[in-house]
């Protein structure tokens, strides 16, 4: 799954792959119009084509993730009470899910620690449009982690059997706050997907034993949280009691060898 190709664009996505422009280099260029990459995504197009012509070339299904950039811009600007029906049904599939994640304990850490220094970073590169908020930065940023874990829930009822990479920034995996914890709450404690009627809810599972995996990729030790020395922060605490420390992620994943100073080699008890 792609976070940087919109829900709308998934037509394009199956043309590429079904390889209707036989040519490679004009079916990217087809791609890269047809998808509005260029005032959707930040990111040159070039840093994620050995994952397309990989798809492309082993005939692997690929699935446009993100919300829909007029749905998105107009969040933005106006907040949530300025979606409409038809799109809070199709961007939030479990509307009570959504809403009471946000009173979880963890998830007000995770905002003051990774979703608001996102705003100000944003807002400062005028990312945001004119006059930008906090209050609807947040709403966009909840409603941006929940289309994605509500497209993959979707995505997983109709292809229970296989198994689904969402590729996303590492703020949405930091911490196991992003979209892995709403696609968790959208799975039932089988890990099939919750039903639209919301039943099944009630459900327990160990966390620790979810059938959604954050893996974080190339981490610094900025990125993870930790200011004062050069090494990684793995594991946060919101709480005193230890139920409630998280991993800031899963597993997490090298392309080559880090600095040696920047993992502990012995590690405390709760690291």
């Amino acid at each position: 799954g792609l976070e940087m190709i919109q829900q709308k664009c998934q037509p394009a996505l199956d043309a590429y792959l079904a390889k209707e422009i036989p040519d490679l280099a004009a079916a990217d260029e087809a791609l890269y119009e047809q998808t509005e990459w260029a005032t959707t995504w930040p990111w040159p197009i070039e840093q994620y084509l050995p994952v397309l012509h990989l798809a492309r070339s082993k005939g692997l299904p690929l699935i446009a993730l993100n919300t829909d950039k007029d749905v998105m811009d107009k969040v933005k600007q106006q907040g949530l009470e300025a979606l409409t029906d038809q799109e809070k049904q199709k961007f939030v599939s479990d509307p009570q899910g959504f809403i009471g994640a946000v009173r979880d304990q963890g998830f007000k850490w995770y905002t003051e620690m990774v979703i608001l220094p996102g705003y100000e970073r944003q807002a400062a590169a005028g990312m945001l449009g004119p006059n930008p908020t906090q209050r609807n930065f947040f709403a966009a940023r909840i409603l941006w982690d929940e289309a994605i874990a509500s497209r993959i829930n979707s995505y997983i009822s109709e292809h229970p059997k296989e198994l689904v990479v969402a590729l996303v920034g590492s703020d949405h995996v930091k911490h196991g706050f992003g979209v892995g914890w709403r696609l968790e709450r959208l799975l039932g404690g089988d890990g099939s997907p919750i039903r639209d009627d919301g039943t099944d809810r009630e459900k327990k599972r160990d966390p620790w034993d979810a059938p959604v995996k954050n893996i974080l990729l190339n981490p610094t030790a900025k990125e993870s949280g930790s200011y004062g020395v050069p090494k990684l922060n793995l594991v946060i605490g919101y709480a005193e009691k230890l139920e409630y420390l998280r991993p800031l992620a899963d597993f997490v994943w090298f392309s080559k060898s880090p600095r040696v100073s920047l993992i502990s080699r012995m590690m405390d008890p709760i690291n």
